[in-house]
């Protein structure tokens, strides 16, 4: 071996033993926290949600979207209510215009409410910068088809949506 590689060997030895990490304090846990409790910071609690209350006349949708597999929260998706137009053998067709759809955007938490929908069939649509998605029924590739009832709150639970 050279006295070149010699010398970079002894250096990176000599400063792999001499570099030790500071010693990180480790929170003891307080009388009232189990030691199986972690010290650490945990996300943010969802907040307790009301739900606006329908008129006579028109339903309420509300639901949350996540990301798919993972359960975590996607702030700022746009939400729409497409009416159903009809199908082929494979899947429905329905229409949208978004300036004119019941919509909402999910918030902080993934949560969205849709107020003063006419009462009907709708199918749900997940909209986002990088691509849209028809909402499906949980475990299946069917689409999540919904009836709105005058004066009734529909709760579609969770909505998954693919990773971006």
């Amino acid at each position: 071996m050279s006295v070149w590689r010699a010398s970079i060997v002894f250096l990176a030895v000599a400063l792999l033993v001499g570099c030790e990490a500071p010693e990180t304090p480790i929170a003891e846990p307080s009388p009232s926290t189990s030691p199986l409790q972690s010290p650490l910071p945990t996300s943010t609690p969802i907040p307790e949600f009301t739900a606006p209350t329908p008129q006579p006349d028109t339903g309420v949708v509300l639901g949350m979207v996540a990301v798919e597999d993972m359960d975590e929260p996607m702030a700022g998706v746009k939400v729409f209510l497409g009416e159903p137009i009809g199908s082929d053998s494979d899947a429905p067709f329905f229409g949208l215009e978004p300036s004119s759809a019941p919509g909402a955007t999910t918030d902080e938490f993934g949560r969205f409410v849709i107020p003063s929908v006419a009462p009907g069939e709708y199918v749900i649509l997940l909209w986002n910068p990088v691509n849209s998605v028809m909402a499906r029924e949980p475990g299946s590739e069917e689409p999540l088809l919904l009836s709105v009832v005058a004066g009734e709150t529909t709760d579609v639970g969770m909505l998954s949506e693919p990773r971006p």
